[in-house]
């Protein structure tokens, strides 16, 4: 009796005991870690390096775990699929982990490694303030904002003649849709697009045609131009792009078409003001400004409140139009009424800078803000996106890249790039490959004269 008693006490120790260890292991994620994705498609060889140098081949379903080291081989592609919805495609050459993945309540994390070669990315779940999602390269850190983007990390292989042949041969003319960046920003600053998506905006965000920037209460954005034109949207304000096109050797094609939804503004007039100033308006729900090449305060809380600190305007309003001269101020009551002089803006509608100051002059580069320049082959990060929106930085500099935007940064530079390489657009699987149809296609022909071309979708072929 004493002996099975010694024996259930013996039984019940060791029980504690494995418990113990048991729970210290699954707290520093040594055994039964949760997996944070899978592998949902797989071309050649994909390899995951263990530990004591062992390799484990990946093949489709195989769950993945934080700080897995995946290789991709000659030859090879792979896409992968993270618990918070991301889809991954990755290609030959490329060695990638997930370094962190959070996806705790108020602090959901991703934070993706890539070591050598390129990736393609559809961000998932992690949109809003309370995510954080990146790419962490040995050249730059990328923050990705709800993107579906391409990434290739070029070294000495940049330079071989298969990568400059790619180069020469396929490439896109970039048909970039970029009308504005916001240059200074304070506070809480978005814009919504025609389609009526909601995204956060930074510093050198750019805006597209039929986008409204939104500002918060103590916010406002300075945004700037292709012409040089730029206005400060002030607090609680709402500001519409709703046509812009700016082409410095076609004068005639030149238009913009601006709206003051609501709140206040402080505008300076570009070069279509000068060189089609017909088909240049900024408007109000109740009246417009004829431009004349122009600086001007703009508020509509109904009532309108106008003041012309440089050059003249016409003030069009329902019952009619007045030239109004500079240092003039005037208020429009409601669109019954014709507008007042008064003796002076209220200050509440001044609190932003005004666009012409020169401390505002002095950080504007539109050559940096809008141009591009074709690529030379030079080692570094090239990205492309293709919506959304990241922000690539390193110690020495930074670049932001919007929808249909390619760039490039390097150890102490980064620009904008002409031309989408080949690498970033052709070398990948679509993210979405593993949900494309299995098509089986009959072919009586000669299979010598078939060209092929991986377009993503998988198929079988019969005789």
């Amino acid at each position: 009796m004493k002996i099975n008693q010694n024996r259930k006490w013996f039984i019940y120790i060791r029980q504690y005991f494995l418990l113990i260890i048991y729970l210290s292991l699954w707290s520093a994620g040594s055994v039964y870690a949760e997996p944070i994705g899978e592998m949902v498609l797989t071309k050649g060889v994909v390899s995951l390096n263990l530990e004591n140098n062992t390799i484990k081949v990946l093949g489709q379903g195989d769950k993945l775990e934080i700080g897995d080291l995946i290789s991709i081989g000659d030859d090879s592609k792979a896409i992968l699929k993270l618990i918070d919805g991301t889809k991954i495609s990755l290609i030959e050459n490329t060695e990638f982990m997930v370094k962190v993945l959070s996806m705790e309540k108020n602090k959901k994390t991703v934070d993706l490694q890539l070591l050598k070669g390129g990736i393609r990315a559809i961000a998932g779940q992690l949109k809003g303030k309370s995510t954080d999602l990146k790419l962490t390269t040995p050249v730059a850190n990328v923050d990705i904002r709800g993107a579906d983007f391409s990434g290739y990390l070029c070294d000495t292989h940049c330079e071989d003649e298969k990568i400059k042949a790619v180069n020469k041969n396929k490439i896109m003319k970039v048909n970039t849709v970029v009308k504005a960046r916001v240059l200074v920003k304070k506070g809480q600053v978005s814009a919504k697009n025609k389609h009526n998506d909601l995204r956060e905006l930074y510093k050198e965000s750019p805006l597209y045609k039929g986008d409204t920037l939104m500002t918060a209460n103590k916010s406002f954005a300075l945004v700037v131009f292709k012409d040089d034109s730029r206005t400060t949207v002030q607090a609680n304000s709402e500001f519409l792009i709703n046509d812009y096109q700016y082409k410095p050797k076609k004068a005639a094609e030149n238009r913009a078409d601006l709206k003051l939804i609501k709140g206040s503004m402080r505008f300076l007039t570009g070069k279509i003001g000068k060189l089609n100033r017909d088909k240049y308006a900024i408007s109000t729900p109740i009246s417009s400004i004829g431009i004349r090449g122009t600086g001007f305060d703009l508020a509509y809380t109904n009532p309108t409140y106008l003041y012309l600190w440089q050059g003249t305007v016409d003030f069009v309003y329902p019952k009619g139009i007045l030239r109004v001269n500079e240092g003039r101020t005037y208020f429009l009551a409601d669109k019954n009424s014709i507008p007042k002089l008064i003796k002076r803006m209220p200050k509440k509608f001044q609190t932003g800078p005004r666009p012409d100051d020169d401390e505002v002059s002095e950080q504007i580069d539109l050559l940096y803000l809008f141009g591009s320049r074709d690529i030379d082959g030079r080692p570094g990060l090239y990205l492309n996106v293709k919506y959304g929106e990241i922000k690539a930085e390193n110690r020495l500099v930074q670049l932001n890249l919007g929808s249909r935007e390619t760039g490039y940064i390097g150890a102490d530079s980064a620009y904008r790039v002409t031309t989408v390489p080949g690498f970033l657009v052709e070398e990948f699987l679509p993210p979405d490959a593993d949900k494309k149809v299995i098509r089986r296609i009959n072919i009586l022909s000669d299979f010598d004269n078939i060209t092929y071309r991986d377009n993503g979708n998988i198929c079988e072929i019969s005789e």
